[in-house]
């Protein structure tokens, strides 16, 4: 069926309230209609983003659309709606196969199928959920010996599951960038200026992957804030790589954290770490938050990002 018989079939379903030779006149075909009902869609988007601080998609994800194939069908019901032809019921067998087969919808189906294929490489997934930030997964390397988290193709952490010579509950990152960042508390303050003992000192973390900067600070007993945007990435850091809960969460976006705490609390580290769905966020990069970070430093503080 063609766009503009699909523009025929609303013309007649809503009365013939506007002639449909008249809207081929106009240039008023099903094809605009489309693009109509779309751009309007984007527009409630932004507009939802714009009056309550929440984008639409996370909005959706804390209510009964918590997957991608649930907002598919959101996306797809009004299309539906407007132009209704009976060659929908064909469309029914794939969109079931879609639910119950795509590797990304957590059904046992699809968690059989996932790792049936993961299994011929030597990996196995431990927990995936939609959130907010995008498709948090946990896969384990059964070959190598070590657990990973990701978010969409991103890798937002790893360790190897063997411990080592590790202290208790702490285990070796798979890279040792994600050590690196733990450094901050030798940075030697300027001259004439003394450093207090660990356990005297506070630490900020903004982002948290699986919790490798804020697990060793806690370890050094550093008194540890983490603001993390996703709630899914700290319960799987929590759940699957051991991170201890003597420290403060903040589940919030990091910008909005640093507004409501510029005159505050003070912290002796900052340590700014986040990278998410392959690029970073521009907003946690401007000059305003950059500005926003040195305001909630002490004098004698330091600043790793």
């Amino acid at each position: 069926m063609s766009a503009v018989s699909a523009g025929k079939m609303f013309v007649h379903g809503v009365g013939g309230v506007l002639p449909t030779d008249r809207m081929q006149q106009d240039g008023f075909s099903g094809k605009t209609m489309l693009q109509v009902v779309n751009g309007g869609i984007s527009l409630i988007a932004y507009k939802t983003n714009d009056l309550t601080g929440k984008s639409l998609g996370e909005w959706l994800r804390i209510h009964v659309v918590r997957s991608r194939i649930g907002l598919y069908y959101v996306l797809t019901l009004p299309f539906v709606m407007l132009f209704p032809s009976g060659y929908l019921a064909f469309a029914m067998v794939p969109l079931i196969q879609s639910t119950l087969f795509k590797a990304y919808i957590p059904f046992p189906f699809a968690n059989d199928m996932l790792n049936l294929t993961l299994n011929k490489h030597g990996y196995s997934f431990v927990a995936r959920q939609e959130s907010n930030t995008g498709y948090i997964s946990v896969l384990d390397n059964s070959r190598d010996g070590f657990r990973v988290m990701r978010c969409d193709h991103s890798l937002l952490g790893g360790e190897w599951l063997e411990q080592g010579g590790q202290a208790p509950g702490l285990r070796e990152p798979v890279y040792a960038i994600f050590v690196m960042l733990e450094a901050v508390r030798l940075v030697q303050p300027k001259a004439g200026t003394v450093r207090a003992q660990d356990d005297q000192e506070s630490a900020l973390v903004i982002g948290l992957g699986i919790g490798t900067t804020p697990s060793a600070l806690v370890a050094h007993r550093i008194d540890t804030t983490v603001v993390e945007i996703d709630p899914v990435v700290h319960a799987f850091a929590t759940q699957h790589f051991n991170l201890p809960s003597n420290h403060t969460s903040v589940i919030q976006d990091a910008v909005v954290f640093v507004e409501q705490n510029r005159n505050n609390r003070k912290y002796d580290y900052i340590i700014h770490d986040v990278f998410t769905g392959g690029a970073e966020p521009i907003e946690l990069f401007t000059v305003e938050f950059l500005e926003g970070l040195k305001d909630i430093l002490k004098h004698k503080g330091t600043i790793a990002i």
